[in-house]
């Protein structure tokens, strides 16, 4: 599978997204998963919570799809229509969202993301709603 790789960090301190330029930004990580990004154009950046890497995706919108974002497929499967993206056992898959809840199941989509996203080929009306990070979810229902 061919696709773009891209990063970006929730920068926890300004309370949003950062997309990270592969030519100009290096990572460092600590050991309990956070990290900090820096700039070599624009000089030191901030500590983040969490990498998060594009899915090759994008919505209904041309808005890339990346971990952690909350997707609604408009369409109900299994009782939901959103999911939230997450990167489990080596690939990209979904896990329910209750949107009357705000709150993740922690049940995992059966297969993985470019099946959720064929069940709707043909309305491609797939849209990022969100992410767990600006949402407040990264610490609710996990």
């Amino acid at each position: 599978m061919n696709r773009e790789i891209e990063f970006r960090v929730y920068d926890k301190d300004l309370k949003k997204m950062r997309y990270l330029n592969n030519c100009h930004d290096s990572i460092w990580f600590h050991e309990d998963g956070t990290g900090y990004y820096e700039n070599m154009q624009t000089g030191p950046g901030e500590w983040f919570t969490s990498l998060m890497q594009y899915t090759g995706l994008k919505d209904k919108n041309g808005k890339k799809i990346f971990e952690g974002d909350i997707i609604d497929i408009h369409q109900t499967v299994n009782g939901y229509n959103q999911f939230v993206i997450i990167y489990n056992n080596y690939q990209f898959t979904a896990e329910y969202y209750n949107e009357k809840t705000k709150r993740r199941t922690h049940r995992f989509y059966e297969y993985d993301l470019d099946e959720l996203f064929e069940i709707n080929e043909c309305e491609k009306e797939i849209e990022v709603i969100g992410n767990i990070y600006e949402n407040n979810l990264e610490s609710k229902g996990k």
